[in-house]
């Protein structure tokens, strides 16, 4: 993990939006994310694997949005703002 000279993580305090968060790349991403700090929320087409991916990372710095990333409408509900806690999943 890198920290600035305050001891924060150089991605704490930040959002980042993965697509096809669930396997390969994407899970990868998803990972040194969550190490530098980052919260995620992960998007792939299906829920099950998912889910399985943000279950290994940890708890309160995932949200998952099981949907086509290419249907507009998935885009809509991606970025409106939530009052669900993190770790809420999201699946059409």
């Amino acid at each position: 993990m890198n920290a600035n000279d305050t001891g924060q993580s150089r991605l704490s305090g930040r959002t980042a939006i993965v697509t096809g968060a669930s396997r390969g790349i994407g899970l990868a991403i998803d990972e040194r994310l969550v190490s530098e700090g980052a919260r995620v929320c992960l998007t792939a087409r299906k829920s099950g694997p998912l889910e399985e991916a943000a279950a290994a990372l940890p708890q309160g710095k995932v949200i998952t949005v099981a949907d086509r990333a290419d249907d507009p409408s998935t885009a809509a509900r991606s970025s409106t703002p939530s009052r669900a806690s993190p770790g809420h999943s999201t699946s059409s």
